[in-house]
């Protein structure tokens, strides 16, 4: 049997009622496990619950684990992983092995079965066999079900486990680690490690109780230690266990807050300020990962049209003249929300069909720190699946680097406010959104609105560079570029590749050269363009940089200079499309004295 909640608290009397792990009546039930009961084992709805409690009793006096008296023994969690779907499709089409490595009832195997699995190679493994017994009685499939169950000790190498040594294909381990020491999970690693098929792909999943901080509990006797992980600590168990078989794992978890659990467990490590921050964080992550896989699976087309990711900043705050201020309200809560949407995107592998990060209309005056996309596995399974139908793309970016130091309850006490020039300039800060570039293989609308902040740094024009330095890139309907700098061959070699039909470039400034030859392409007959819509363009020949100023008609007219009239802004398309594009540059328009039909921002 696996369950930790035994841990910190002795037993009482066998079988005895008064234990606090006895919960006398079933309260609440998942429709889950009601439908499993209801549907696979044929039991009336009104004698559901019932049937739960007497089999509840009859299993308490066996031996009264933790799970057995709180009816955790009948929860369905593997249902819920986002690898559910791909371990069903594994089991039906490609007759894999199945293990339930501390299985009690074998509710698990049940719900396989349920959903199609074939039972017979299904296999379920505890050190009671009276509690796979007591499973049959309870799912009332003694005649029908072909799974089998195997008495064994994962640290005995004689027992019936041996059976399965190299054969197993997907390995489910709930409530188990965590009842050991390190060095026996390390033990327990291993043994995993000879019951699974030695190819690429072999899975291994649960869950069990985890920390914060990782640490060696003791009993409050003393008698009994045990090892509790967060994710740090249990990729590197993983890694030894790799270093000590040669079996190389992709390790991926992550924390969820239980409160529930946690109250049995009074020695537990305290977490820090900042661990309570971090588990909060997961515990968002976790909710919105489970809401991603409920719309991948009772969604209507199985995936999601339209994700928007904003930070809503009140109107008082827009307005302080304290940059901290503003960097505080914004810059902490995009960054944690990017993060956790992310990681919830990669577990659920819920397709997308369009995404805005932080560009929508409203009060703001930053986007995300473009450095925040390089702490993103952009290479990872679950989010290059989740990304690959991901057909419009509108991003806001910033160049500002933040650090933040925390008080004892996680709010920050002080804000790094002066600009460290070396990390704006650091490599990590250009090359984010080129990686996420590359994985979007769909894409045909792109919107990047780039905010720089405390005035113009050196550089910034590599954001469009590594952009332009990847094999390939998608072919675009509909591209606005606002904010950016770049370089007249950065700029037209990216206009080139993505073939755009439409080309909005706003508030867009040359860190060389000059937009001749990008307006020629864009009017050539050659050019797939039909539309164009320039606004506020820059050329950097000189300083401070003089506007491009366009040689049109009045309509458009911004001053009657000595060519004739001239505007900040053009749109061309239909028939107007290919005809050339006359204009002058002027040092009486710098940078941030522009007048045009927009209200500037950037």
């Amino acid at each position: 049997m696996a369950d930790g909640d035994s841990f910190t608290h002795q037993v009482s009397t066998l079988g005895a009622s008064d234990s606090p792990f006895y919960t006398p009546k079933l309260e609440s039930l998942s429709e889950e496990v009601r439908s499993l009961l209801e549907n696979y084992s044929g039991i009336e709805p009104d004698r559901v619950v019932p049937h739960i409690e007497e089999m509840r009793d009859r299993a308490w006096k066996i031996y009264p684990y933790p799970c057995i008296g709180m009816f955790r023994f009948v929860n369905v969690t593997l249902l819920k992983s986002p690898h559910y779907p791909t371990i069903l499709s594994r089991l039906k089409n490609d007759n894999h092995i199945f293990l339930d490595l501390g299985c009690c009832f074998g509710s698990e195997i049940r719900q396989l079965t349920a959903d199609g699995a074939p039972s017979e190679n299904l296999y379920g493994s505890d050190l009671r066999s009276e509690f796979w017994e007591l499973g049959y009685d309870l799912f009332r499939d003694r005649e029908r079900l072909k799974a089998s169950f195997l008495v064994g000790d994962v640290f005995d190498s004689s027992s019936e486990l041996g059976k399965l040594d190299g054969k197993v294909d997907i390995l489910h381990a709930a409530s188990f680690f965590h009842l050991f020491t390190y060095e026996q999970q390390l033990e327990v690693g291993k043994r995993i490690v000879k019951l699974l098929r030695p190819v690429e792909g072999s899975l291994v999943l649960g869950r069990m109780v985890g920390n914060t901080e990782p640490g060696l509990l003791t009993s409050r006797d003393g008698k009994k230690t045990l090892y509790r992980h967060n994710e740090e600590s249990w990729a590197g168990l993983w890694r030894e266990i790799s270093e000590l078989t040669g079996v190389k794992f992709e390790v991926k978890s992550h924390l969820v807050d239980t409160p529930g659990h946690m109250r049995f467990f009074n020695d537990a490590p305290r977490p820090t300020p900042q661990g309570r921050v971090q588990l909060w964080r997961k515990h968002k992550e976790y909710l919105l990962s489970q809401s991603f896989i409920a719309l991948k699976r009772n969604g209507p087309t199985g995936r999601l049209a339209s994700l928007s990711l904003r930070v809503e900043v009140p109107s008082d705050v827009v307005n302080a003249s304290a940059g901290y201020i503003r960097r505080l309200v914004w810059d902490e809560p995009a960054v944690a929300i990017f993060l956790i949407t992310f990681r919830a995107l990669s577990t659920s592998q819920l397709r997308i069909e369009s995404l805005d990060m932080f560009n929508n209309q409203g009060r703001r005056r930053r986007g995300l720190p473009c450095n925040v996309l390089n702490n993103v596995d952009w290479d990872d399974e679950g989010l290059t699946e989740s990304l690959s139908s991901l057909r419009s793309l509108s991003i806001g970016l910033s160049n500002q680097v933040f650090k933040f130091e925390e008080y004892e309850y996680g709010s920050v006490i002080d804000y790094h406010v002066r600009t460290n020039i070396s990390m704006t300039q650091g490599e990590k800060n250009f090359t984010g959104l080129a990686s996420l570039f590359q994985i979007l293989k769909n894409l045909n609308s792109f919107e990047l609105h780039y905010f720089c902040l405390g005035g113009e740094l050196p550089s910034t024009d590599r954001l469009l560079q590594h952009l332009v330095a990847l094999n390939s890139l998608p072919n675009l309907t509909r591209c606005k570029l606002r904010g950016i700098f770049a370089t007249e061959t950065d700029l037209l070699a990216f206009i080139k590749r993505t073939r755009v039909n439409h080309l909005y470039l706003q508030q867009v400034k040359l860190s060389s050269g000059s937009f001749r030859s990008i307006f020629d392409y864009c009017t050539s007959a050659a050019s797939p363009i039909s539309k164009v819509d320039f606004d506020v363009l820059y050329e950097k020949d000189r300083e401070p940089s003089p506007k491009v100023l366009f040689l049109e008609t009045a309509s458009s007219m911004l001053e009657n200079g000595e060519h004739g009239p001239r505007s900040d802004f053009l749109i061309r398309n239909g028939g107007d499309i290919n005809q050339p594009i006359s204009y002058s540059t002027d040092l009486r328009f710098p940078t941030g004295r522009m007048r045009s039909r927009y209200t500037a921002s950037a």
